[in-house]
C-alpha cells in the first residue's frame, strides 16, 4: 500500500538537494562543529559499476556526501518500531512530529514491527499531514538472528508464521523471493540476535544480498563487524535507526537517487542496488 502523500494534495518538503560541493542546499540552523567525522558507508558496488566507498562528513547535524556532485537524493530510515512492537514506545504521529519540529533532513521511514506485519493500520492521513513517506515492513526472528522483510504482502504472511521465534532464514529468503519481497539481516554484529553470532555454528547463509551495516542502536564495534561482513561476502549495506523511541529516529538511514513512494518501489530500488547506507549519528 502507498503511504506517500500525493504531491498535489500537500505542501511536501522537497527531497534533500545537494549543491555542486556535495553539501545540502539548505540554510544552516546552527554553527557547525569544528570536528568532522569521516564515516565509511556502503562497502559494496552498485549493480552497473564499481563504486568507491561513500565518505560521509558530518557537520553539525547534517550529513554531507563527499562523492555526490549535486541533484536530488532521498533519505529513508529503513528500520523503526512503533507501539505496535512489544518493546516500542513511540506513536507513529510522534515520529512525524519529531522529524518536522527538529527539521531532521529525512524524507520518510519504514515501520518494521517485531514478529508481525501490520495489515490494518493506515498512515496515509499522517503522511499527508506531515509530508512524510511512511512505509511498512517487518522484523522477524531466525536462527541467524533478526531479519528485516521489505515488500510484505498478504500472500507472503501466509507462507510462514511471522510471530514464530526461530524461523529458518532460508525459508524466509525463499518466501520473500517468491512474493517479490526482500529479506535483509539486521544489526548483524549484535550479540545473540545478529548474524555474525551464528555463522560459526551454521556457516555463511545462502541467498543474502543485503544486510544492515549502520544501525542506530549499535554499540562498540557492532557496525564495524557488519561492515566487515559485507566487505568479505560482497553484500550491499543499508542503514536504519532501529528506533523504539522518537528521539532515536534517523540516527542512520539509506540514501536513494530517486523518490520512493511505496513498498514496491522500495524493494525495486533495493534489488536494483540503487542505494547507499548513511550514518547520521553525531
Amino acid at each position: 500500500m502507498r503511504y506517500c502523500p500525493a504531491l498535489s494534495s500537500v505542501r511536501r518538503p522537497e527531497p534533500t538537494r545537494w549543491d555542486e560541493r556535495g553539501k545540502p542546499d539548505m540554510p544552516r540552523t546552527s554553527k557547525p562543529s569544528s570536528n568532522i567525522d569521516i564515516i565509511a558507508s556502503n562497502p559494496a558496488p552498485f549493480a552497473t559499476r564499481q563504486m568507491p566507498i561513500l565518505v560521509c562528513l558530518q557537520e553539525s547535524n547534517v550529513a554531507v556526501f563527499a562523492n555526490f556532485s549535486g541533484g536530488v537524493c532521498v533519505l529513508l530510515d529503513l528500520h523503526t518500531h512503533s507501539i505496535k512492537s512489544d518493546d516500542g514506545r513511540a506513536k507513529v504521529q510522534n515520529y512525524c512530529q519529531w522529524i518536522r519540529t527538529r527539521e531532521i533532513p529525512i524524507d520518510g521511514f519504514v515501520l518494521t514491527e517485531h514478529r508481525q506485519y501490520d495489515h490494518e493500520s493506515d498512515y496515509s492521513d499522517l503522511a499527508v499531514e506531515y509530508g512524510i513517506t511512511i512505509l511498512k515492513g517487518s522484523e522477524v526472528e531466525t536462527e541467524y538472528g533478526h531479519v528485516l522483510v521489505f515488500g510484505v504482502t498478504r500472500p507472503l504472511t501466509e507462507e510462514f508464521d511471522f510471530s514464530q521465534i526461530g524461523l529458518k532464514l532460508s525459508d524466509v529468503i525463499a518466501a520473500a523471493d517468491k512474493h517479490g519481497a526482500l529479506a535483509v539481516p539486521c544489526h548483524p554484529g549484535r550479540t545473540r540476535v545478529g548474524m555474525c553470532a551464528h555463522i560459526e555454528t551454521y556457516g555463511i547463509p545462502n541467498g543474502v544480498r543485503v544486510i544492515e551495516v549502520f544501525n542506530g542502536g549499535s554499540r562498540d564495534n557492532e557496525d564495524d563487524m557488519a561492515l566487515k561482513l559485507a566487505e568479505d561476502n560482497g553484500y550491499l549495506g543499508i542503514g536504519g535507526s532501529d528506533a523504539h523511541i522518537v528521539s532515536h529516529v534517523a540516527k542512520c538511514a539509506t540514501r536513494f537517487p530517486a523518490p520512493i513512494n511505496s513498498e514496491l518501489e522500495l524493494v525495486e530500488a533495493l534489488k536494483a542496488e540503487e542505494f547507499e547506507a548513511v550514518n547520521l549519528r553525531q
